[in-house]
């Protein structure tokens, strides 16, 4: 068999057929079949069950690098007096060092701007709101405070992409000089007992 008539068993098998009696071409022909018409049968329910189920590929050329959608940003205006204490800022005290700085002998009193998100996915509470400073987690709402604040933002009709933006103090975050103690950061909210946005 000339190259050309290769080709052709590889391209076309079924019109090579008619040119060649070769059993090298009747042997492309039935590997031919035997691939092509399950692959066609796959498709061809594949395309049916996208159909049915309405369900539609989007593709984009860097899905990696575009930016995530830029969530909503709600304020929220207080009294002043950071009454509102942060929870589970212990796991959290190496971010908390980043923000405010290490650790002095007189303790800290740095104020932030925090952002409130509320974890609906989170597994432990659906009603969790983490708090971050500087983009980094520092700590979480109360539990029954957190499943307010939750509550609040259903009924005003905010999605899980709107973020609370509240002032906040770092304090605390000292240790001894001869380093023999030492002090816990924590964090205090400026939101009262009622939830205004």
């Amino acid at each position: 068999m000339n190259k050309k008539e290769y080709f052709l068993a590889l391209i076309l098998p079924p019109i090579s057929a008619y040119r060649t009696s070769r059993k090298i071409t009747l042997a492309l022909n039935i590997l031919f079949c035997l691939v092509s018409v399950p692959l066609g049968i796959i498709h061809a329910v594949l395309l049916v069950y996208l159909k049915l189920n309405d369900i539609k590929f989007v593709f984009s050329e860097s899905s990696e690098n575009s930016p995530p959608p830029s969530p909503k940003i709600v304020t929220i205006k207080s009294d002043g007096e950071f009454s509102q204490q942060v929870v589970g800022e212990a796991s959290y005290q190496k971010n908390l060092e980043l923000i405010a700085g290490e650790k002095t002998p007189e303790s800290k009193a740095i104020r932030k701007i925090a952002v409130i998100q509320h974890e609906p996915e989170n597994r432990y509470d659906r009603n969790a709101c983490a708090v971050y400073i500087d983009g980094k987690i520092i700590g979480y709402l109360p539990k029954d405070f957190a499943k307010r604040v939750a509550k609040r933002l259903h009924q005003k009709g905010h999605h899980d992409d709107t973020w609370l933006e509240v002032e906040a103090i770092i304090d605390g975050g000292w240790r001894s000089k001869d380093g023999s103690s030492e002090g816990h950061f924590g964090v205090k909210l400026d939101m009262g007992n009622r939830i205004n946005f």
